[in-house]
């Protein structure tokens, strides 16, 4: 069973931020954010490559939270609109109960990679140009997105 856990309460009267929930909570959540309507293969996806960033031992000396915060890497998180729909979620929403019960896994290890190791993920229909698009092989395709291995 997945504990989730009320927003939280702003120090001093500050406006809440994603960064106040747990590491758990905040890959839920972006998980959802950059996902949301690709059932739990597409959040799996994403969950992969953030975990994969963590994982690298050259550029990403990180933890979850900080590839999700990292300025300019997820949409969801750059996005005030998409970023207040993530900092609202709430326990009745059966895809944001998935996303923290995928986030649990992802953060112990018990959930598999199955994006061939990609450290990117793009919409090719929407997704700006960016050098590293064309550099970086496609690994896998789910759905809407095509997933990228970086150096």
């Amino acid at each position: 069973m997945v504990t989730i856990k009320k927003k939280p309460e702003p120090p001093g009267g500050k406006k809440p931020q994603l960064s106040d929930f747990s590491i758990e909570d905040i890959l839920a959540r972006a998980l959802w954010g950059e996902a949301e309507g690709e059932g739990s293969d597409g959040m799996q996806a994403v969950g992969n490559v953030i975990m994969n960033r963590v994982n690298r031992d050259s550029k990403y000396d990180a933890d979850a939270q900080d590839i999700v915060m990292e300025y300019k890497q997820f949409s969801s998180v750059d996005d005030p609109v998409r970023l207040k729909a993530m900092m609202n979620l709430t326990d009745d929403n059966p895809e944001y109960i998935q996303a923290l019960e995928i986030s649990k896994k992802l953060l112990s290890g018990e959930m598999k990679d199955i994006t061939g190791g990609a450290t990117h993920f793009y919409n090719p229909k929407t997704a700006a140009k960016h050098s590293w698009i064309d550099k970086y092989p496609v690994t896998f395709k789910l759905k809407k997105h095509w997933f990228a291995k970086g150096n």
